[in-house]
């Protein structure tokens, strides 16, 4: 035996029998309601089902026309509405000797790319100054590296006298490293 409430057109958990039912009633239920509040005189009730409920209804907008909140929140206010076309003149207007000389924005704008391009020319040629001082500067080196290449070369190509000259050298150092520390006076 099953326990459970059992109440019409359901089982003994609580569902409905069958799905065809429940769609059939959701149809009906919203002609219901419908109907209801098509029926329904709102106009002496201050608070009923319709004022509780949320009621969505599509209104045409067209963008030229006022909006359909701004019309429903007047007709709620009973506001007069005046149905007055607006009509659209050019003015032709001349500014004054003050607006004239004030700058505009194609002046400024014009008046900032002069400046930038002003920068970037010094800029340009600052930089060209520092790689032309670069470059006399690695020549001068090459210059001055030629003349001691030149130089070694000249004392390196006399190979008899280049010997001697370095068998002195080396003998005065040799004799200097050889030479024995006079003792001082104290005999230390």
């Amino acid at each position: 035996m099953k326990y459970g409430r059992r109440s019409g057109g359901k089982t003994s958990s609580g569902r409905p029998k069958s799905s065809k039912n429940i769609g059939e009633s959701i149809f009906d239920m919203d002609d219901k309601v419908t109907k209801s509040l098509n029926t329904l005189n709102t106009s002496n009730l201050e608070s009923s089902f319709l004022e509780k409920t949320c009621i969505t209804k599509k209104i045409p907008f067209h963008s030229a026309q006022k909006s359909p909140l701004v019309l429903h929140y007047l007709n709620k206010r009973k506001a007069d509405i005046e149905n007055v076309r607006t009509h659209i003149t050019k003015v032709s207007y001349v500014p004054t000797e003050e607006l004239r000389k004030r700058d505009t924005i194609a002046k400024t704008v014009n008046d900032s790319r002069n400046r930038s391009k002003k920068e970037s020319q010094e800029y340009n040629k600052n930089l060209t100054a520092i790689n032309k001082d670069k470059q006399n500067l690695l020549n001068l080196k090459k210059k001055e590296m030629k003349k001691i290449d030149n130089e070694c070369q000249k004392i390196l190509s006399k190979a008899a006298e280049t010997k001697s000259m370095s068998d002195k050298i080396v003998e005065t150092w040799i004799g200097k490293v050889n030479k024995p520390i006079s003792k001082t006076k104290d005999g230390k």
